[in-house]
This record gives C-alpha cells, structure tokens and sequence, in this order.
C-alpha cells in the first residue's frame, strides 16, 4: 500500500510539473495500474504510450479534417489547393471527414514540435478521387495528383493536454477513495 501512495504522489507531482515529460508519468502510471490491478486502466496507459489501433481509438484523438491536393492539367501545376467538400463523392467523403491519430505519446511530443504536419492521402484515394470525377476530367479540367490532410501542432497539443487531464481525473479519483 505504502508503494501505491508512493506513486501517485509522484504522478500527481510530474502532472502539475511542465517541465515533467509525460511519457515518463505515463510509464509511472503503468506501474500504478498493475499495482491497483485495474485493467481498463493498464489498457490505456498501454495505447497512450504504444499507440492505439483502428478499433480502440477515444474520440479526443479524432479531429476533424481537410484535405489540400495538387492539380495538374498537363500544363500547369496548382499546389496546395483545398478540396471542397462538395467535390468528394460521398463515400469517399467519410473517410476525409476526419483525422485519426494513432501515435503513441513519443510520436504525439515529437508531433507538436514540428511547425507543418500532414497526414498523405494514399494513391488509392487520390485515383478514386479522380474516378468519381471523370467527366470534370474529360471536360479538360484539372485531375488531383497529390493530397493530403494538414494538422495543426495546436491539435496535437490539445490532445497531450487531454491526456493530461485525463489521467489526473483518474489519480484523483483514486486518490480520494
């Protein structure tokens, strides 16, 4: 028991510390859940510093997204244009709407150091894309041949901050039982 007080004075100690790394309280916070026994605990301390997968992921790490691409009409090259949502066919707009961000807590620090970030739109997407928009093709318009979803090193930041909270909700949850 005197261990597990230990910890979460600790933990409680680096969440309040700017200067304390959250990767580190995050590794404390791993031993405090295997002290408690608390598996949903375990579990996510274990995606925040591994990363998550497709099926586990909390909606703070979902943001909502826009796509910029390249044009080209075979004379002339458009960089960084915005995509208009209205010019995405709908089942390919689902998957644009919004951005997910897998990246475990090492990944996410280095993240929301860097001034631009951005997610590549896969080949598939950017041929799809231009599928659904044969007819602008044919009518000599310009076909999408690069994209991809900028993000902002606020966002990145503002998801640190959640994780943050989230786990000094949690340390002061058990520390008033």
């Amino acid at each position: 028991m005197g261990d597990t007080i230990k910890i979460i004075r600790q933990i409680q100690d680096d969440i309040l510390s700017p200067q304390a790394g959250l990767e580190n309280i995050l590794l404390k916070a791993k031993v405090l859940a295997y002290y408690l026994g608390n598996d949903d605990f375990k579990k996510w301390v274990k995606n925040e510093l591994d990363g998550y997968e497709n099926n586990e992921l909390p909606d703070y790490r979902i943001i909502g997204a826009t796509i910029i691409g390249t044009f080209s009409n075979g004379r002339c090259i458009y960089n960084n244009r915005a995509i208009p949502i209205n010019e995405i066919e709908p089942g390919l707009r689902e998957s644009t709407k919004n951005l997910c961000i897998f990246e475990g807590i090492v990944g996410l620090e280095a993240m929301s150091n860097q001034e631009k970030l951005c997610s590549p739109m896969g080949g598939e997407w950017i041929q799809l894309y231009n599928i659904f928009n044969a007819e602008s093709l044919r009518q000599g318009r310009y076909q999408l041949i690069d994209a991809n979803q900028p993000i902002i090193g606020a966002v990145i930041s503002q998801i640190i901050g959640t994780i943050r909270s989230r786990l000094q909700d949690f340390i002061l949850e058990i520390s008033s039982n």
